[in-house]
């Protein structure tokens, strides 16, 4: 390795050190590039970076508790760029240094250096796969990672060795086939610490990108999989704001994670490009394992009711499988835009089990009020949607600790007027935070959106916009402004019997903040906070709109917009349209986001 003219180092045996580092010196590094010892500034090999493969050929590279680091003196006009590929690697309980370890280069080397594993079967106890908070990794071929992280006490979101990668950016080339199964045991203790970006984190991550612009990319009709059985495991998390979450056309993103601080996708942005998909399987609930003191002097408040808004650490309702630009703190006062964008016939599909929890399934936005934050989903034609969720938590009674300052809606938490708090979830399946942000939730042609919560003992929301501004639209396609499809809406509500429309499009606009539950009324102007009937509007009463699909509509029964119902019949419709009916008026009457009228 430290012969800078060669570029390739063939296997022809296994390499161990189970024997000591002679092993690695006379096999690998011959003259110790740096094994078990973190030398910075005593290295004598220098400019020695280049381009380097080392080919296992099916052999094995066992480096027991020894590590290989780098460092700058290696770099000079050339940078690292180093593949391992057709092995087995083993590595055990070296101190949190990774096999191969990146992070004594400096953030310029290493942003310019890049490690490929490729065809490679890791098997890892009590350490990572690799560490380099500011290198590009790149996980190609088959490829197949089992990390039995083994540490226990106290650690923050990025402390590398409670992590099964640490890195810049991460790519799974296309065409490959990944798996990562990382475990860890939980932790003694966790303790808070209210210092700006030194709060616990009381989980691991899979993958955790700890530079301010690294990027996901899953490449074209690759497949990564990622699973768990252990509390508190992370599947891919990034700490930049800024960051996307590519998946790109045909891949498939799959992830099976136990309890806990389990989040699966942490990120600014998620693309799921054409016919590519995401599939969740989880029971992430968010619970802390100690007591989350937020405020000095504050009551305490214990898992697993998890009522904290997690502005300044990990815990409480703000964090789903899915979190979208949930940074939690010093967010900067620049406008920021966070997305999820699923192109045509795309597919994300969380299943949450029964668990004790009132998180979403997917979230945007912090516990803070989301100053100049934009938030927008839009689920593509042909694209599928399918959100269940098993939660049953319990729900506090509202205080100005648990949901900050009051507002003008007189009942304990969100629900219906005088209705018993623990019979609601606060959070939506879907939920956009804060409410100085602008939200947007836009269905365009989807092919199937089910929206349901699986556990039949309690009513809850399924979408939740707290924003100044909040939108939700159900577009249909159209020639000459006439729809020619039609959406078969089913809206089942606990206690009450099933019913069915079609309609064709749909616009919706709620109110703000903890008033976001309810239409707002017709007239009113958005950035409002409602009145305290305004848990009783109905669609029939509000600024929204609705256009029946030519099935379902006749005389003066075929659009409601704005507290107008259009009179006469719609035009241009070569007698497709029926005769009036009471279609539209049970819409009108019935149908809500949130929770029985």
């Amino acid at each position: 390795m430290i012969n800078k003219d060669i570029n390739e180092i063939d296997f022809t045996n296994d390499i161990s050190s189970s024997t000591g580092q002679s092993a690695l010196n006379t096999s690998l590094l011959s003259g110790e590039l740096s094994a078990n010892s973190s030398n910075p500034f005593n290295s004598t090999y220098k400019d020695i970076a280049r381009t380097l493969t080392i080919n296992g050929q099916n052999h094995t590279l066992d480096l027991g508790n020894n590590y290989i680091a780098f460092y700058n003196q290696n770099v000079n006009s050339n940078f690292w760029n180093l593949t391992l590929k057709n092995m087995t690697l083993k590595a055990n309980d070296n101190a949190g240094y990774s096999p191969f370890y990146f992070q004594n280069m400096g953030t310029n080397q290493q942003k310019n250096s890049s490690i490929t594993f490729d065809n490679v079967n890791a098997n890892l106890s009590k350490t990572q796969l690799f560490y380099g908070e500011d290198t590009p990794v790149i996980l190609a071929g088959n490829t197949i990672i089992k990390d039995d992280l083994g540490k226990t006490g106290l650690g923050s979101l990025g402390a590398g060795y409670y992590n099964g990668i640490v890195c810049r950016s991460l790519t799974v080339t296309p065409d490959a086939n990944v798996t990562m199964t990382v475990n860890t045991p939980d932790y003694a203790m966790n303790l808070w610490k209210p210092t700006p970006g030194a709060y616990v984190e009381e989980n691991n991550n899979a993958v955790w990108l700890n530079s301010d612009d690294g990027n996901i990319t899953i490449g074209k009709n690759a497949k990564f999989t990622i699973n768990s059985t252990t509390q508190d495991m992370r599947g891919l998390a990034s700490r930049a704001a800024g960051s996307t979450m590519k998946v790109e056309d045909g891949a498939q993103v799959v992830m099976n994670l136990a309890n806990g601080h389990s989040t699966a996708i942490f990120a600014g942005n998620l693309d799921v490009g054409k016919n590519a998909s995401i599939d969740i399987t989880t029971m992430q609930d968010n619970n802390s394992e100690a007591a989350s003191l937020p405020i000095a002097g504050a009551t305490v408040v214990n898992s697993p009711l998890n009522w904290t808004n997690g502005v300044l650490n990990a815990n409480g309702y703000h964090y789903a499988p899915i979190s979208i630009g949930s940074f939690t703190f010093l967010q900067p006062l620049t406008h920021e835009t966070h997305a999820i964008n699923m192109e045509q016939g795309s597919t994300i599909r969380i299943h949450r089990g029964k668990a004790n929890t009132i998180t979403p399934l997917i979230s945007f936005g912090s516990g803070s009020s989301n100053n100049n934050k934009t938030y927008t989903m839009t689920v593509g034609k042909g694209a599928t949607l399918d959100l269940q969720d098993g939660a049953y938590g319990t729900v506090r009674a509202y205080t100005s600790y648990t949901m900050g300052l009051a507002n003008s809606f007189p009942h304990a938490v969100e629900g219906p007027l005088n209705s018993q708090p623990t019979s609601f979830y606060p959070c939506g399946l879907i939920t956009m935070f804060g409410v100085n942000g602008v939200n947007s939730l836009t269905f365009n042609s989807p092919k199937y959106v089910n929206l349901q919560r699986t556990d039949t003992t309690k009513t809850g929301s399924l979408i939740r916009l707290e924003g100044g501004t909040n939108e939700v639209n159900v577009n249909g396609s159209s020639i000459n402004s006439i729809p020619t499809s039609a959406y078969d809406v089913k809206q089942t509500m606990l206690g009450k019997d099933s019913q069915n429309w079609q309609i064709s499009q749909l616009t919706t606009y709620n109110g703000i903040g903890n008033t976001g539950l309810a239409f707002m009324p017709a007239g009113k102007k958005q950035n409002s906070v409602l009145s305290t009937n305004a848990e009783t509007y109905t669609m029939g009463m509000s600024n929204g709109k609705v256009l029946m699909s030519p099935t379902q509509s006749g005389l003066n029964t075929y659009q409601y917009n704005n507290g107008v119902i259009a009179q006469g019949a719609p035009t241009q419709t070569g007698g497709n349209y029926v005769q009036s009916k009471d279609n539209l008026k049970s819409f009108l009457d019935n149908f809500n986001w949130w929770t029985p009228a």
